[in-house]
């Protein structure tokens, strides 16, 4: 009995000695391990942050330069005042035309030509205004030389001596008869020009 005993030991002691040198081999750590329950918890130290505040969104500006406050009746009255200035800028703007009148009587006062506005510049005279008016009008208009020296021959197919020696066509200026042929006359801003068809000499 006290045999088997003692082999048992001896045994147990081979076993144990076989499971030591086992563990040594691979590495193990056999070292104790903490209980989770003795770890002491790790504090941080950084801050807690507070609660945000809360987001202020702030109101956009309208790019009209009007307040949002403003109240409906003066922006109306703000509008009104503007529409009301635009006009007047924009007559000021646009520079005033050098106009004549002129109008052209046939045989017997039939009317060729009522009195029609006509835009000039600086240096044009009679004739240039007649000939710029029957063009835009399509008035048949016939004539000879140049320059000071032109001289109407037919208008609207009426000419000189149609109805008789004496006929032929006239022009005045503001109701009077120039002594100057109408290439000659330069004419000036609200002149009225009159060309009249007449049956026998007009002294001048």
């Amino acid at each position: 009995m006290k045999k088997l005993f003692i082999i048992k030991i001896i045994i147990l002691s081979i076993c144990i000695a076989a499971a030591l040198s086992a563990c040594r081999g691979s590495g193990a750590d056999l070292s104790p391990t903490p209980s989770p329950s003795l770890v002491p918890p790790v504090i941080s130290e950084s801050p807690v942050p507070s609660e945000a505040p809360d987001t202020i969104k702030a109101t956009p500006t309208p790019k009209t330069g009007i307040s949002p406050s403003m109240p409906q009746s003066t922006l109306n009255q703000q509008a009104f005042q503007s529409e009301s200035k635009s006009p007047a800028t924009t007559q000021s703007s646009v520079p005033e035309q050098n106009t004549v009148k002129i109008s052209i009587i046939g045989d017997g006062e039939r009317q060729i030509l009522p009195p029609t506005e006509a835009t000039f510049t600086e240096g044009q005279t009679v004739f240039d205004i007649l000939m710029k008016v029957t063009r835009e009008k399509r008035i048949q208009t016939e004539y000879s030389g140049v320059g000071t020296g032109v001289y109407i021959k037919g208008i609207d197919n009426l000419y000189e001596f149609d109805m008789g020696a004496q006929s032929g066509w006239l022009y005045s200026v503001n109701g009077e008869f120039p002594k100057r042929g109408c290439g000659a006359y330069k004419v000036k801003k609200g002149d009225v020009i009159e060309f009249k068809y007449t049956v026998k000499k007009i002294n001048l």
